[in-house]
């Protein structure tokens, strides 16, 4: 079933963002944002602010590919969770992804880094949020390798 919540529909009344766990093999793809590369806490799966127009799932995907190069299906929201960012409540809503034609990672901006990381040896200082949606992207029934 498609996701088609809207950036403009009540549950959306907090400020939000989409994410993807996006595997490749055992490896996840995850990034990294320039001012924050010497912080191993930086680690985040890829994603971004949906344009007001877009349901999340389309979002995702243009927002996967833009930034990453990777062409995703995105299945069923599989982690929701909200955060305080600049003193300000940040929903974010995660989606698993199936990759749909691997490329070489395109880096959208200068200074930024991506890389596919073993699930079993991602960096200690990634967000138990993060951790709690690729372990639920993993083990999910729609997943497959």
């Amino acid at each position: 079933m498609k996701n088609t919540l809207r950036a403009r529909s009540p549950r959306h009344a907090v400020p939000h963002r989409v994410a993807g766990v996006v595997f490749r093999g055992d490896k996840v793809l995850l990034a990294k944002s320039a001012p924050s590369l010497q912080d191993e806490h930086s680690w985040h799966l890829p994603g971004g602010v949906p344009d007001p127009a877009e349901d999340c799932a389309q979002a995702l995907g243009r927002l996967v590919q833009q930034n990453t190069g990777q062409q995703v299906s995105v299945g069923p929201e599989v982690h929701h969770t909200i955060e305080v960012v600049d003193t300000q409540r940040v929903q974010e809503f995660t989606f698993g992804c199936l990759l749909q034609a691997w490329a070489p990672l395109r880096l959208a901006e200068p200074g930024h880094q991506l890389a596919w990381l073993p699930v079993d040896d991602i960096p200690g200082s990634v967000s138990g949020a993060t951790r709690n949606a690729i372990a639920s992207w993993r083990d999910h029934p729609e997943r497959t390798i």
